[in-house]
């Protein structure tokens, strides 16, 4: 949360500061040899995605929440944050789907923004949502209510959130093992585990160092080592 503002306001952030960062990994490593483990919930790979998009009728809403999963599994396991700020001004039409700018990234602390693409399914998704809502601009993610009305202001983090946990409960998943950023781990997971070059989606996801990208990647990576299948 104190991260997520400092990078919305475009100053610098105390939290990467050097002092910071160590004391924080040392609390970690501390916690670590007592036998104690943070929980990491599971990443939502390809398969879990599928079923949540199942759950998606031909109404609005779903149309809506449909493309909101897509786009942000398939551009890279884009942020809630990053979903929130999405603007149909910052969308560019390519051949095979959409091209969309971010401004304000947990590691672009001078908001030069980065492009991302939307491609595939994530693009057919997106093309359904825009016509049927027949937004033109601003937000590309909007509330709607519960008579079906859209109402402009962008989805907030928090929304994205509850849309994710619902969308987790009606596919009959257990919403306790899952986090908004299991959409995040899971695109790098997926990716493991099609073998996929770790730049490859590093250029995708952002992250700046590949530690926590190497962990989700290894997950989905290590059944296809040929090093476990020496016997």
């Amino acid at each position: 949360m104190i991260s997520g503002v400092h990078v919305m306001l475009n100053v610098d952030n105390p939290l990467r500061h050097e002092m910071v960062t160590t004391l924080i990994s040392k609390a970690k490593s501390a916690l670590v040899s007592q036998g104690i483990y943070a929980e990491r919930k599971l990443p939502a790979t390809k398969d879990i995605i599928e079923k949540l998009i199942a759950t998606c009728g031909d109404k609005l809403i779903d149309k809506r929440d449909k493309a909101l999963l897509l786009v942000g599994f398939s551009s890279g396991g884009r942020r809630r944050s990053e979903l929130s700020q999405m603007m149909i001004e910052d969308l560019t039409r390519v051949e095979e789907g959409y091209k969309i700018k971010l401004w304000k990234m947990k590691n672009d602390q001078k908001a030069r923004g980065k492009e991302f693409p939307i491609l595939g399914r994530a693009a057919d998704a997106l093309n359904d949502w825009l016509n049927a809502s027949g937004i033109t601009s601003g937000h590309l993610f909007c509330s709607i209510s519960r008579g079906g009305n859209i109402h402009h202001p962008s989805l907030t983090g928090r929304a994205i959130y509850r849309i994710f946990k619902n969308r987790i409960k009606m596919a009959g998943l257990d919403e306790q093992l899952y986090s908004i950023h299991s959409i995040r781990s899971g695109f790098v997971t997926e990716c493991g585990r099609q073998n996929l070059q770790i730049l490859q989606i590093q250029s995708l996801t952002g992250h700046e160092s590949h530690k926590m990208l190497s962990i989700y990647y290894r997950d989905g990576n290590i059944l296809s080592s040929k090093a476990a299948k020496l016997m």
